[in-house]
């Protein structure tokens, strides 16, 4: 049995799109972390709360299943279900639906439990996790693809990690890595594309300072296209990985 769903509606801003007039998926992720972020905060276990006993939720995983992204000034509903947890990890589901009560954008994740003074992962408790309406024994795993990891790529792009790249839990922010995914596409492919799958895979947090590179390879499938993404370090040390199948 899963926890309590929370709802909350949204209007799509104007910097919220590309020049396509269609929200960017950075944007689409960032909706998502809001409202599990809000409903946190709505359950106690706001940021300052979680810093004050050195605990933080991290983002491991994305699976994201696209109909169709929303337009400019559109109004939309974005719905969470914390759905279970096993050990050091919580899964959540998403959607985000259109004034119609259509389903456009359906996505599950995985987030650690850390300990962010040792930046260590925390085996959760029924305790740690109650308050989100989810009952003790809800173990079940949720099914979070992860992308295809390659070493070999044909399109690279460097990038320093800024002062706005950065959040509350002092590292880069999830959304900041799709971002730099798509900077290694050209403007003309995302204008003819559009994403039907995303799935993300975080390895390694980057803290301010210094600079990723970013690679890619653009695989042709039919009439789709997938395109693998790796963001590195200085050291070549892999920090994400990132699979986008195309239309």
């Amino acid at each position: 049995m899963a926890g309590v769903p929370i709802t909350t509606d949204y209007v799509v801003r104007y910097d919220d799109i590309d020049f396509t007039n269609k929200a960017f998926l950075p944007s689409i992720i960032n909706y998502f972390t809001d409202l599990a972020t809000f409903q946190a905060t709505s359950v106690g276990l706001n940021v300052d709360a979680l810093k004050e006993v050195n605990r933080g939720w991290v983002i491991c995983q994305w699976d994201i299943d696209i109909t169709r992204l929303p337009h400019y000034n559109e109004k939309i509903s974005v719905t969470t279900i914390p759905y279970s947890y096993k050990k050091f990890f919580a899964y959540r589901v998403f959607q985000i639906k259109d004034k119609d009560d259509n389903v456009i954008v359906e996505g599950k994740s995985s987030w650690m439990y850390l300990d962010t003074k040792r930046r260590r992962p925390i085996r959760l408790s029924f305790h740690d996790i109650k308050c989100f309406g989810l009952i003790e024994g809800d173990e079940e795993v949720v099914e979070v693809m992860k992308p295809q990891r390659v070493n070999d790529f044909t399109i690279e792009a460097k990038f320093d990690v800024r002062y706005t790249d950065i959040d509350t839990n002092n590292h880069v922010n999830n959304s900041k890595y799709i971002t730099w995914a798509l900077e290694t596409l050209s403007i003309e492919f995302m204008g003819s594309k559009t994403p039907l799958n995303v799935r993300i895979l975080y390895s390694k947090e980057k803290r301010y300072g210094g600079s990723i590179t970013s690679k890619a390879n653009i695989i042709t499938e039919g009439n789709n296209t997938r395109t693998l993404h790796t963001i590195c370090d200085n050291e070549d040390n892999r920090l994400c990985d990132i699979e986008i199948l195309w239309k």
